[in-house]
């Protein structure tokens, strides 16, 4: 709240305000991977790919419809092809990187449990599945963030980032270039709980989330709820979830 405040406001005397969830604790599970990351840095590394992927098998494991969410397509593609053998007996849906083509397949994976069925869904981060839907009840019984999806770094990034900075000193760039991110992250996850009935597990499969300017940019009950795991701690904390 204190970086939109100095975002929209600047030195400006102005009243803040943050409200606590209203929705009821029980009805969630919320978790952060501490042994995983999606930084270019180690997207080669056989280990930590891996364990993602172990990651997405316990989560997808879980009833009812599932959302996994991806800072790119790139690298969703690159997780769905070592995932799907990892993913039986369940429908699963990658998003299209056409527009013309998302709307019918998001309808039948959303029309599931009415079936009986339940399937899961590969998508994006700030993409045409992970904004302004409200996936109710039994819609969505969780979402996955793989990732800290930051925008592409190149020249006009940089050049955005220093002049944030000099606007707005050190914290420049965390306003133009991680919370943005964060709130992709959080957009996705909300999909999940759209009404104190809903039920859900929301996992934060990215170590850079409990990096303290990063922890700090979630919201207060997010913060103080996030159970930090690997993926061993991570099938046992949602083993009991029905």
């Amino acid at each position: 709240m204190e970086s939109f405040r100095k975002f929209y406001f600047g030195k400006a005397a102005v009243t803040t305000l943050v409200l606590p969830n209203a929705f009821p604790k029980e009805n969630r599970i919320v978790a952060c991977a501490n042994d995983i990351t999606t930084a270019f840095s180690m997207r080669q590394n056989r280990d930590n790919t891996g364990r993602i992927v172990e990651y997405i098998r316990a989560f997808a494991g879980l009833k009812g419809n599932r959302a996994i969410y991806f800072p790119s397509y790139q690298i969703l593609e690159t997780y769905a092809e070592h995932a799907k053998p990892h993913i039986r007996n369940r429908k699963l849906f990658i998003e299209p990187r056409d527009a013309a083509d998302a709307s019918a397949a998001l309808t039948h994976f959303l029309s599931l449990p009415s079936r009986g069925e339940s399937g899961v869904m590969f998508a994006v981060c700030g993409g045409k599945w992970s904004e302004g839907l409200d996936y109710r009840g039994e819609m969505l019984n969780g979402a996955m963030v793989v990732g800290l999806p930051l925008a592409p770094f190149n020249r006009v990034r940089k050049m955005m980032i220093e002049y944030f900075r000099m606007k707005f000193g050190a914290e420049g760039e965390f306003l133009c270039y991680t919370l943005p991110a964060i709130n992709k992250s959080l957009q996705a996850l909300g999909r999940v709980l759209r009404t104190p009935e809903d039920r859900g597990v929301l996992v934060l499969a990215e170590k850079r989330f409990l990096e303290q300017r990063v922890r700090e940019g979630l919201p207060p009950w997010i913060q103080q709820e996030m159970i930090a795991c690997d993926a061993e701690k991570f099938r046992e904390v949602i083993a009991g979830w029905k």
